[in-house]
């Protein structure tokens, strides 16, 4: 199958964009027109998950969960995730032990299976666990949204409401909380949502950009009001139509037929995103860790290093989805 240039694009704007989040101080950080955008890149990332599933469902002509929930197609698609994940997470656990004075028993031995469940260390840890729930989640989101676009998104965003709720009364652990995939729900339904209506819809995809362009401005102006206090408030159902017009206006514009050097490196970033983002989170923790101590400086969240972070993150992962991809293709040309 060819793949769709634009989704690639999309993919390595976004995750060029989670490295500089990643990379911004709390004051940068705050600014409006980086709320707006660069740290909007993760939701995108949740909205293309809904849609590259659903396009995958509908060239299959899969319409029914079983067909959906088959063992041999999920195995593969959670392999494709597991894999480059365990490459980084023996090298962070090495340097675990190695910067970590203690014995390895059996409490230590918790601490790593703990650490492995939540997805290594580093920033954007958690996406491992998540994406995985998303990926179980997403056929019952797909056919819901088959029979009804609207009262499916109705029905979705009452259930994540409903969750947000209880979980916000049951005082859920924001350790806890970070690692499930119920916030992203409606990101998630939205993305499936533009595979049947491409064009979207004009009143919905206004009205629903304004909510969230005034969400996040009420969240950066301290002016959300209970909402505030939620686990991951920049990350709830309200602000998830803003992200789907920045997808939707970047699949519009971006050209599938550029072949300038600049759209090629952009989409080759897409094609490692998943690669580039397991490393910025190994970079960030062990190298961050390392500059700490030699130097006394931060390597994440100081603008200082955002040049260096973003090239080193980005080739490296690249290098690293070019070694990982080419050995696997290799192993089944054996096989």
């Amino acid at each position: 199958m060819k793949r769709d240039n634009n989704i690639d694009m999309v993919k390595g704007v976004a995750i060029f964009c989670v490295v500089i989040a990643h990379s911004l101080n709390n004051v940068t950080g705050n600014v409006l027109p980086v709320r707006y955008t660069i740290f909007r890149a993760l939701a995108v990332f949740m909205i293309l998950v809904g849609y590259n599933g659903a396009q995958s469902y509908l060239r299959r002509g899969w319409t029914d969960l079983r067909q959906m929930y088959d063992l041999n197609y999920l195995s593969k698609k959670f392999w494709r995730i597991l894999r480059p994940f365990l490459l980084i997470f023996i090298i962070e656990t090495i340097f675990v032990l190695l910067i970590t004075p203690v014995r390895i028993d059996s409490w230590f031995s918790i601490i790593i299976i703990k650490s492995f469940l939540g997805g290594g260390w580093g920033p954007g840890s958690f996406y491992i666990p998540v994406i995985i729930q998303c990926l179980l989640i997403l056929p019952l989101l797909y056919l819901l949204l088959r029979k009804g676009i609207a009262r499916a998104l109705i029905m979705i965003f009452i259930v994540d409401v409903g969750i947000e709720i209880m979980l916000h009364l049951y005082g859920i652990e924001p350790s806890l909380y970070r690692l499930l995939c119920f916030r992203y729900l409606i990101a998630i339904s939205l993305g499936v949502f533009i595979v049947f209506r491409p064009e979207g819809n004009k009143i919905f995809l206004t009205l629903g950009a304004m909510t969230g362009f005034v969400y996040i401005l009420a969240l950066n102006t301290g002016h959300a009001g209970i909402l505030e206090d939620l686990n991951w408030r920049i990350h709830k159902a309200p602000i998830y139509v803003w992200d789907l017009m920045l997808v939707v206006i970047m699949l519009k514009y971006f050209s599938r037929d550029d072949m300038s050097w600049f759209s090629r490196m952009f989409r080759y970033f897409g094609k490692a995103s998943y690669h580039i983002f397991l490393v910025q989170m190994a970079y960030f923790f062990i190298v961050g860790i390392t500059v700490k101590h030699f130097t006394g400086l931060q390597v994440s969240q100081d603008q200082r290093f955002l040049l260096i972070n973003v090239v080193l993150c980005c080739v490296v992962g690249a290098l690293f989805y070019r070694f990982e991809s080419g050995f696997t293709l290799r192993r089944s040309d054996r096989s």
